[in-house]
């Protein structure tokens, strides 16, 4: 039956058909309740508890249908959902209900609310209900927002055959609303509500800050978790230049001390951000135990640093984290922010961005991190601006790897039986007033791009990592100290840098491949500067208090690198240095031990001939299988 034209009793703030609390059973029977509006434009007043009953209280809502469910307030609307204002009590069962064209528009804040449930405060079940089309609207903010439920206080949550839908936009087109916790499913879970779901289907569409993800935004501390058979769409944009942590795919935020259990999660979309950006899940505190099997993120990831294809940050002490069976294809993509200065990426990584290091010198425990069975194809791209009139740019790739970006103290990490395809592409034509161009890449590596003190192993696993640099008709005009810069250095098929760290590798294949074409650039005033050293096969930079174990290791590197048509005036320079780069280790000052060994080089370098105080060549090539002389390093072929 429609609810066309009902007026809420707006000076008890009452907004609801059914008032107080409902303890009993009500059956639709199949039938539905539609075009119910509650709107307090008139007597400018918040919507506090809105919905078809007030509060469901050990209650069973089953077989109905809800359509074209519509709330405005001019301030706020809070605690509110479609079915339910408010959940209590032991136990409740939502079962067979089926909810479309749900619009919640309120001018200053949508504030723990749901299009279903507004907040939950007592356990619920959630069983083969839907929730299609879904829309939250304001030009204040959104917060604990989600498309079945908004705010979970410390109750568990159970969902079955499931589906929702939900879309945040801004009131006035162009307006940027702050969007903290907000999730397709759930908003936020708090004081350890647990949460066990199958057969889910979910997907968030909108421009979020933090704590946002396609399935829930904000999964606090000590909550238990297991997640069988969901799906998610996440297409969460960047609300701000510089702006945005915490966001996901299946969790924007996993708290400390928690127990997450995923299999069989698909994860589709777009997931931006500033920092902490993950495929699964943007950021987890300490002390989680995470075990994510027969997984799948497609989503393309962007952001600033601790980017990761699954997961974007590991914080603090004792994770214990398993990948067991987890496929990622993503392109993970550095964002371009404006301005006169630079732009720094680090930390990403096509399973992890970074594992950090334990944050008390009094807790011993360690970060383990397993990973098995997992095959990840990453591209890792920058996302260039228009830089007409910007004097200087620099652009730096830092811990960047195929699993793991960074991996700081005090960690364990072990990869067996996994493949790793990573590309690095910056091709780009420049014509433009920019005066000086720099562009950085270091500690990158197909396993993990900077290990510290840490323990690495890696069995059965082949690491394919591709660079690719081109530029061309680069064209600036004259300027104050003009100058082009190219640096590539700690790069390998395995591990970029080792800072007192031990790998240890079995049976596996680490294979570099490097490719730079500078071309035909129109200028007569610039100085330019390349360098490319310390890269390897199978470790870019060994330090001395570092440790590589081998057997059975095969190491393959390639280096082409051709400059063609590059004028170098009457008193500029071009200075060119190309060392300690080979098919094992390129800069070898630690001990390695290695046996079974194959490996290959291929070089092929096209470059200017050296001219007096003009063009300078600093190239040593070497088909060894380390860079420099290190009496401490055993190779048995």
């Amino acid at each position: 039956f429609p609810v066309t034209i009902w007026t809420p009793n707006t000076n008890d703030n009452i907004y609801n058909v059914i008032t107080g609390n409902f303890t009993g059973i009500f059956d639709g029977a199949g039938y539905g309740i539609t075009n119910m509006n509650i709107d307090t434009t008139v007597v400018n007043l918040t919507i506090n508890r809105g919905g078809l009953f007030n509060t469901l209280d050990g209650a069973i809502v089953q077989n109905l249908n809800l359509g074209n469910f519509t709330f405005i307030s001019p301030q706020q609307i809070t605690s509110t959902g479609a079915l339910a204002g408010n959940i209590n009590n032991d136990y409740n069962l939502i079962d067979q209900v089926y909810a479309d064209n749900i619009l919640f528009k309120a001018t200053n804040q949508v504030y723990e609310s749901g299009a279903l449930v507004g907040y939950v405060n007592g356990n619920v079940d959630f069983v083969r209900t839907v929730v299609a089309n879904a829309e939250f609207q304001s030009d204040g903010s959104f917060y604990a927002a989600g498309g079945f439920y908004g705010w979970v206080d410390g109750y568990d949550v159970g969902l079955y055959e499931t589906s929702s839908q939900l879309t945040i936009n801004p009131i006035t087109p162009g307006t940027q609303v702050d969007a903290d916790r907000v999730g397709g499913t759930g908003g936020s879970h708090q004081n350890g509500a647990n949460l066990i779901g199958s057969k889910i289907t979910t997907s968030l569409t909108g421009a979020v800050d933090s704590h946002s993800a396609g399935f829930v935004g904000n999964m606090a501390g000590l909550s238990k978790v297991i997640l069988q058979d969901v799906t998610i769409d996440a297409t969460l944009t960047q609300l701000y230049t510089n702006g945005g942590y915490n966001n996901g795919g299946v969790f924007g935020f996993y708290g400390r001390d928690g127990i997450l259990i995923m299999d069989d999660i698909l994860v589709n979309g777009v997931i931006q951000g500033n920092y902490d950006i993950g495929g699964f899940i943007g950021h987890s505190k300490e002390g989680s135990v995470i075990r994510i099997s027969n997984s799948t993120s497609n989503a393309d990831i962007a952001g600033d640093y601790n980017i990761g294809g699954a997961i974007g940050r590991l914080e603090g002490n004792d994770h214990k984290t398993v990948m067991d069976g987890v496929t990622i294809n993503s392109d993970l993509t550095l964002i371009e922010q404006m301005g006169n200065t630079g732009q720094n990426g680090n930390s990403f990584g096509g399973l992890i961005g970074i594992i950090e290091e334990r944050d008390d010198s009094d807790v011993i425990y360690t970060n383990q991190t397993l990973i098995q069975d997992t095959d990840v194809t990453v591209d890792f791209k920058y996302q260039i601006g228009d830089l007409t009139n910007i004097e200087a740019r620099y652009v730096d790739f830092e811990a960047f790897g195929g699993m793991v970006g960074e991996l700081e103290y005090d960690n364990d990490l072990r990869v067996a039986n996994s493949t790793v395809d990573m590309n690095i592409t910056f091709d780009q034509t420049l014509s433009t007033k920019l005066e000086n161009f720099s562009f950085n890449m270091y500690e990158i590596g197909g396993v993990v791009g900077l290990a510290n003190e840490s323990n690495v192993l890696v069995i059965n696993t082949l690491a394919d990592v591709d660079i690719n640099v081109t530029t061309e008709n680069f064209n600036p005009e004259a300027g104050y100290e003009t100058s082009f810069g190219f640096y590539l250095y700690r790069v390998g098929g395995i591990a970029g840098e080792l800072n007192e760290t031990q790998l240890t590798v079995v049976s596996s294949v680490g294979d570099l491949s490097i490719n730079i074409l500078q071309a035909d650039f129109n200028s007569t005033f610039l100085d330019f500067n390349y360098s490319v050293y310390d890269t390897g096969g199978i470790v870019g930079d060994l330090d001395s208090d570092a440790v590589v174990l081998g057997e059975s290791v095969t190491g393959n590197y390639a280096l082409t690198f051709t400059i063609d048509n590059l004028p170098v005036a009457d008193g500029n320079t071009m200075y060119i240095l190309i060392e300690e780069n080979a098919a094992l280790i390129g800069q070898a000052d630690g001990v390695a031990i290695l046996s079974d060994v194959e490996y290959a080089t291929s070089l092929s370098l096209t470059l200017p001939e050296a001219v007096d105080t003009k063009i300078f060549l600093e190239v040593t090539t070497t088909t060894n299988p380390i860079g420099n002389v290190n009496p401490f390093v055993f190779i048995l072929e």
